[in-house]
């Protein structure tokens, strides 16, 4: 699967899942937990674009850890900020923010996780029919 497919489709998902999070937030809870959804998961998507980007940007031939690690900590860095100042306004519901954020990245791991699940059925679809041609050629020597 293309990488850019497989981003659009976690993008996708993770704002299908947020929606729901968000009214379920507004209607079990409050609007301040509901705003809080809104903001953290705001800030899940767009940490996980970044790290999209920083890894679709990377070059096989000429790998740049440092680039990777540099763009890492600098996100890691506003996140943090991000957070300590809202906490100190008091203007967002932390545990609202804190769902929000942690159910984008919930998200990803389980759509991570089907992917991998979908290559391996894949991978081994490919091995059980190469298993069944497997003796076909034994008995024609290549030379060796």
């Amino acid at each position: 699967m293309n990488n850019q497919r497989l981003i659009r489709r976690f993008s996708k998902t993770a704002l299908v899942v947020w929606g729901i999070a968000i009214v379920l937030a507004a209607l079990l809870f409050s609007k301040q937990v509901a705003f809080g959804v809104i903001v953290g998961g705001a800030m899940g998507l767009l940490n996980m674009r970044g790290m999209a980007r920083g890894v679709t940007g990377l070059d096989i031939n000429n790998p740049r850890p440092a680039r990777m690690f540099f763009g890492g900590a600098v996100r890691l860095v506003v996140i943090c900020a991000a957070i300590v100042l809202i906490a100190m306004t008091r203007s967002v519901n932390l545990l609202g923010l804190l769902a929000g954020f942690i159910l984008v990245v919930f998200v990803v791991v389980a759509e991570g996780v089907r992917e991998m699940r979908l290559i391996s059925r894949e991978d081994q679809g490919e091995l059980s029919v190469n298993k069944g041609h497997e003796g076909e050629n034994e008995g024609q020597g290549d030379g060796r």
